[in-house]
């Protein structure tokens, strides 16, 4: 088997520590990337040191941008990639030693043009808040199709002109719904969380889920207004033409 040709884009919001954890697991991948990039967002309470990234992380590229780009903008560093495929990570995301080569293994199997993710969401009704989730620990089995992916994404580089192709609803949010609804209705691209059996933790795109969880993190902010949003962006992308998994029969 061909190893996967990639980069890695680590977005950073306030969890420095956690990228270096990233980074060990990636050095162990038996699919290694050959670029990593580290994109950090001004903000207030980004405590991020630089120079401490470039000692402890030889060879890495660090963007530093003097706004916050919110959760978009670590994306826009697929183009600047020497790779075929881009895999970005949030800061709270660290992969199984044998991440890369699920993704590669999933590839194979359902084609180069997908969108692959950590973990995965399966809609229940036209509400974000009503779904069903895949990969983590959630024991799924198979490559499991979903609606949107997130955490980890890995996707052909070039496939990432399907995030820009309109301005988002809100640059702090969405960017998961957003990228596998426009690919899905511009170029019928499907979105996939490959297998992460609980049993075999080294295949998981995400080995500590309730990183996540910690106070101050993005993901437990006024937790009401965030799925509020989420829920207006689903229902700009229906409006739009995006197919859901249970609007083709396959419920859940």
């Amino acid at each position: 088997m061909n190893k996967l040709d990639y980069g890695v884009i680590i977005g950073v919001y306030n969890g420095i520590e956690n990228v270096f954890k990233i980074v060990n697991q990636l050095s162990k991948q038996t699919h290694k990337p050959k670029q990593v990039i580290v994109w950090i967002n001004k903000h207030p309470e980004n405590k991020v040191d630089i120079s401490e990234l470039e000692r402890r992380i030889p060879g890495v590229q660090v963007i530093y941008a003097n706004n916050n780009y919110g959760v978009y903008g670590r994306f826009v560093a697929s183009n600047l990639l020497t790779t075929e495929y881009a895999m970005v990570f949030d800061d709270d995301t660290v992969p199984g030693e044998l991440w890369a080569e699920n993704c590669k293994l999933t590839f194979d199997e359902k084609g180069e043009d997908c969108i692959l993710g950590a973990t995965g969401v399966k809609m229940k009704s036209d509400l974000y808040t009503n779904h069903q989730k895949y990969g983590n620990d959630t024991n799924t089995t198979k490559i499991t199709e979903c609606d949107l992916v997130g955490h980890c994404w890995v996707y052909k580089k070039e496939l990432v002109k399907y995030m820009f192709g309109e301005d988002p609803i809100s640059i702090m949010n969405g960017e998961d719904i957003h990228f596998s609804a426009a690919a899905q209705i511009d170029a019928g691209i499907k979105t996939y969380v490959p297998a992460q059996p609980n049993s075999i933790p080294e295949l998981h795109g995400s080995l500590y889920p309730k990183l996540g969880l910690a106070p101050g993190r993005l993901s437990t902010i006024d937790l009401g207004g965030h799925f509020n949003i989420r829920n207006k962006i689903v229902s700009h992308w229906i409006n739009k033409g995006w197919q859901l998994k249970y609007t083709k029969h396959e419920r859940i």
